[in-house]
């Protein structure tokens, strides 16, 4: 409830479900799991520690990740976070009829 506010109202659903998908991916692929802890344990990093995302090291270990996981999104379980961006892509998207937009 607390998302599809700041969604403006729509229903979250086709984010949830596509989020779900990845989810099981990870939780059956101990490769994806890991990479994605990384992800996690990179963004907390940039977010919670003063500095880092000024430092070269942040740059590195963030091409870093993306890299390793590209077999991931590009490969193995494209369709998958295919799915995922398309929907939250579309979903941001304003509704627009006539000249008015929602």
């Amino acid at each position: 409830m607390l998302l599809q506010r700041f969604a403006n109202g729509r229903n979250m659903d086709q984010i949830k479900d596509a989020v779900d998908a990845l989810y099981d991916d990870a939780n059956r692929d101990e490769e994806l799991r890991n990479w994605f802890k990384q992800v996690n344990q990179y963004a907390r990093k940039v977010l919670l520690q003063p500095g880092y995302v000024l430092e070269p090291q942040c740059d590195k270990e963030g091409t870093g990740i993306r890299e390793n996981g590209r077999h991931f999104y590009d490969d193995k379980y494209k369709d998958h976070f295919d799915n995922l961006f398309h929907v939250c892509v579309s979903s941001g998207r304003k509704r627009c009829i006539s000249d008015s937009c929602y």
